[in-house]
């Protein structure tokens, strides 16, 4: 004879550390300039968010929001779905390229508020 033992699942919910670091962007290794360049190069433009170093669960979801110069043009801003951090330290996004383009030559803001956790379970 086989016994199994369930236990209810419970949610514990804990507050989300504030402030949040800005996330930062790998093709951009000072922080402030891009090479469009090297996003050419690459193929890709990469946010990075430090979960493990802030205190954000692997079951924490957020989403990331990139805000244009221009709010007129929406081809220049992003929003990501909600995802789940996951088990890395550094979670990483692969962000629409079309973002240089519109933005050649201008500042984007990815930044603090950009990261919603939108779950804490």
């Amino acid at each position: 004879m086989t016994v199994q033992v369930t236990a209810p699942q419970t949610s514990v919910t804990a507050p989300i550390p504030d402030p949040l670091e800005e996330p930062g962007i790998r093709q951009a290794p000072d922080g402030i300039n891009l090479s469009p360049k090297e996003v050419d190069t690459t193929g890709r433009l990469t946010a990075e968010i430090k979960r493990a170093l802030q205190g954000l669960l692997e079951t924490d979801t957020f989403s990331v929001k990139v805000k244009g110069w221009n709010p007129l043009e929406p081809r220049g801003s992003y929003e990501s779905p909600v995802l789940k951090f996951g088990a890395p330290a550094l979670r990483t996004l692969n962000l629409e390229q079309k973002l240089i383009a519109f933005n050649l030559g201008h500042k984007i803001e990815v930044n603090t508020p950009s990261i919603v956790i939108v779950k804490r379970r």
